[in-house]
């Protein structure tokens, strides 16, 4: 399929899902790759047993120091994918402050510190991917779902 030996990848929200996938492709690709979790260490080792590797790093992005914790753990990256979310089943009339504040913390604001930390390396080295994975509600909104 495609060749990533020599390639070091951090996929964030990896212990399932969407995340668990593509860190599970990537390492078959011969990447070295780190799953992220935000709370358990428990979750976090069993994903990268399954995906093949022993590298993972727990943070939660809701944290304002996720980002450089992180990047304190794996060092520079190759590969840097943006999977992880957090959507609240809310109508948005009713969602409060802090839902909101939430969503937009670990959404946005922390991909755009996580592209910050890692991009000088990969500007450096002039190679790096930064993938962002969006979702089906920018398609077909869930009535509920601000």
């Amino acid at each position: 399929m495609f060749d990533l030996h020599g390639k070091k990848a951090l996929v964030t929200g990896s212990t399932q899902g969407i995340g668990l996938a593509i860190a599970k492709l990537f390492r078959e690709a011969g990447a070295e790759v780190w799953i992220h979790g935000a709370t358990s260490k428990e979750k976090c080792i069993a994903a990268a047993r399954e995906a093949g590797c022993d590298k993972y790093v727990v943070k939660n992005l809701a944290e304002p120091d996720a980002a450089e914790v992180i990047y304190a753990a794996t060092g520079d990256l190759d590969i840097l994918v943006l999977n992880a979310s957090v959507q609240y089943r809310t109508p948005w009339d009713e969602i409060t402050r802090e839902a909101l504040e939430s969503q937009i913390t670990i959404n946005f604001s922390s991909s755009l510190s996580l592209i910050q930390a890692y991009m000088p390396h990969m500007k450096e080295q002039k190679y790096g991917r930064i993938l962002t994975v969006g979702s089906v509600q920018q398609y077909r909104p869930h009535k509920d779902m601000a």
